[in-house]
């Protein structure tokens, strides 16, 4: 019963990511260890007429020393099929965080993003800002410098704010359900913006092993031309973490 009534919450929960805004709490893997992270990978293979296959790797670094705490986070995703690309994408993020307190943190972070299926050559952003506890949810805002490059324009630099709040439900001993909401403006547009929102239920198999549903949607008020506004992602798979 309690299976699925945690598959209702997650079929009918208010979803909303990705594509745009790159979700770091999700990998965030907050403990008292020096030194901890995680490698997932995932793979999906279908051939009926043609060959349809997808991977999805992630790796996540995270190192902690007195009230400093560094993140290191690749990420890569390919999706082919028919001898057509449906995703190519991946970024890169280093993240320091300095703790000021239990309630209060500093955070400053350099960003590497590429998505060419939704025509992002590259987008370049580092910035910084604060981030709150709030009954062992987060709540962060911050302001960051985007370079972005589209494929079929020129270089164009903004600033931007980014607020986001991140859930998290133990739902019992063996289910977790994670949710971050993202809402990033152009600090002198504020009609040009993105909003995403992640959730995630994950099922933990042993002590370091687990298995993951994901939905994500996002919404870009103004996307590069040909791409739509929303845009909805279904992911599953495995995860090692150390």
């Amino acid at each position: 019963m309690k299976i699925f009534f945690s598959y209702l919450l997650f079929f009918l929960f208010p979803f909303t990511h990705y594509a745009q805004i790159v979700n770091i709490e999700s990998l965030r893997n907050e403990n008292n260890k020096q030194f901890n992270g995680y490698i997932k990978i995932a793979y999906d293979f279908k051939k009926v007429n043609e060959i349809d296959w997808e991977m999805e790797n992630e790796i996540f670094l995270n190192w902690n020393y007195k009230s400093w705490t560094i993140y290191l986070i690749n990420e890569i995703n390919l999706d082919r099929g028919a001898g057509i690309d449906f995703s190519n994408d991946g970024f890169q993020h280093l993240r320091i965080n300095n703790k000021i307190n239990s309630k209060i943190t500093i955070e400053s972070f350099f960003q590497n993003q590429y998505d060419p299926i939704r025509k992002i050559d590259n987008r370049i952003l580092f910035g910084g800002g604060l981030r709150r506890n709030i009954f062992n949810h987060y709540f962060g805002i911050s302001s960051f410098f985007e370079q972005e490059k589209l494929n079929y324009s020129t270089r164009e630099n903004n600033l931007r704010l980014s607020s986001y709040l991140n859930l998290n439900y133990n739902l019992n001993k063996l289910m977790i359900i994670y949710s971050t909401l993202y809402f990033q403006p152009i600090i002198n547009s504020f009609n040009d913006y993105r909003f995403s929102n992640e959730t995630e239920i994950t099922f933990k198999i042993s002590k370091k092993f687990f298995f993951s549903n994901k939905i994500e949607i996002s919404y870009d008020s103004f996307p590069a031309i040909g791409i739509p506004n929303t845009i909805i992602n279904y992911k599953n798979g495995f995860s090692y973490k150390f």
